[in-house]
């Protein structure tokens, strides 16, 4: 998922050290110290000198610095060989580079259109009366597909 910043985007450079709420749209790299609570509706960046201690909500993160605290991500989450990050992880998709360091916990969910799939009967010979969506009592001759937005 290596992403390349584009031009023109948000930075907080190396060095710098910030409190409070971060909220952008777009990408954004951090290479500072930055503690509060960041929302991003796009790309977040953390890079190899960044120290994060936050909560984080991200479109999609690529981590080399260090962070502390709660990530949800809605896509993407990868943790590079240099990064470091000690808390909770909730996200449809997780990736650890060989080198990278998870002390924590995380939460596998799937992706937005996924859940909202969800399981109807094929019709067979059967009778409407016999169909039935609780699977307790389903029969193994039974068919189930997803159905939903994808």
């Amino acid at each position: 998922m290596k992403k390349k910043m584009e031009q023109g985007q948000h930075f907080l450079g190396n060095g710098t050290k910030t409190e409070g709420t971060l909220i952008c749209n777009g990408q954004i790299r951090l290479d500072g110290h930055f503690t509060g609570n960041i929302s991003v509706q796009g790309f977040l960046m953390i890079g190899t000198e960044a120290i994060i201690e936050a909560d984080i909500h991200a479109s999609s993160i690529f981590i080399s610095g260090e962070v502390h605290g709660s990530i949800t991500v809605d896509e993407v989450i990868e943790i590079g060989p240099l990064g470091r990050v000690y808390g909770k992880i909730h996200a449809p998709t997780l990736i650890i580079d060989e080198g990278a360091v998870f002390d924590g916990h995380s939460e596998m969910s799937q992706a937005v259109e996924t859940r909202e799939k969800k399981l109807v009967p094929i019709i067979s010979d059967k009778s409407d009366e016999e169909h039935s969506l609780d699977t307790s009592s389903a029969s193994s001759d039974d068919e189930y597909v997803a159905e939903g937005k994808a």
